[in-house]
């Protein structure tokens, strides 16, 4: 497995700093969030700017992984679809440009994991799967790919399986956020059977009362699902995302502190 964070954990640094530490702690990737405030990640990022940020990453040996798009599938009105493609299409292109391999993709960006009233499963089901390959045709023009997170409607990790099982691109994958995947009440062990055929990045973070914190001091499995991961020989990307972006408050941890521990902690779950 290789070691990644998302900048959610690290607002404070900057990008000299971001990268700097990177190479200190043994972080091989960065996931880019639009929230970054010290680089302009999103479709009006000026040219430039994106080819002298793809030049520093890789000067210092440490990948951009993925950059991160908000999209939401189940509608059936034409012109929010067109806001979903185009949407894609822009982080797609973002992403070809700054050297990263995907564009993650949510399936309904909203808060809760029940699905949006109005609509029978089955429809949200059909919707869903669209989307997902549609957006991965649309990656593909780019040479990209889509992965998929398990967040919003996806915290219901049967929804995904059956709606993966109906998405045929073969440039698509699933990130599995921990704690996200959860909040519908299944097992770590659910989720893994729902997701691991088509598991391309792992999250994994931690929270205790709902506040960001070290791994393994919170209320959330960690060591469980690095090691499900650890049999089935997963070798992709697995990302710390402590959102200390979202919980500036000193209780969430900063990054000075989250980081190494995270890397100690693959190390403890590994061994």
């Amino acid at each position: 497995m290789k070691l990644s964070i998302s900048t959610l954990v690290c607002p404070n640094w900057t990008v000299d700093e971001l990268i700097a530490n990177c190479v200190r702690y043994g972080v091989q990737g960065v996931e880019l969030s639009g929230s970054y405030a010290h680089a302009k990640i999103g479709p009006d990022m000026p040219p430039e700017e994106r080819q002298a940020l793809r030049a520093q990453f890789a000067e210092a040996g440490v990948a951009i992984i993925m950059v991160n798009a908000y999209t939401k599938f189940i509608t059936d009105h034409a012109q929010a679809q067109q806001v979903n493609w185009q949407t894609v299409a822009d982080f797609a292109q973002l992403a070809h440009e700054l050297g990263a391999p995907a564009v993650r993709i949510l399936g309904h960006n909203q808060a809760q994991w029940q699905l949006p009233a109005g609509l029978e499963r089955d429809r949200c089901v059909e919707l869903l799967t669209d989307g997902i390959d549609r957006s991965a045709d649309i990656a593909a023009e780019h040479g990209v790919a889509v992965y998929v997170e398990t967040h919003d409607v996806f915290g219901d990790p049967y929804l995904l399986r059956d709606v993966l099982a109906g998405a045929t691109r073969s440039n698509t994958g699933v990130i599995w956020d921990v704690p996200n995947s959860m909040r519908s009440g299944a097992s770590v062990n659910e989720v893994f059977n729902c997701v691991k055929d088509h598991m391309t990045m792992g999250h994994i973070k931690d929270f205790k009362d709902g506040v960001p914190c070290l791994l393994g001091e919170g209320d959330y499995p960690c060591r469980e699902p690095v090691m499900l991961w650890n049999q089935i020989g997963f070798d992709g990307y697995v990302s710390l995302e402590t959102e200390k972006h979202y919980n500036p408050q000193p209780e969430a941890p900063d990054a000075d502190v989250s980081v190494p521990q995270f890397v100690e902690k693959m190390r403890e779950y590994l061994a």
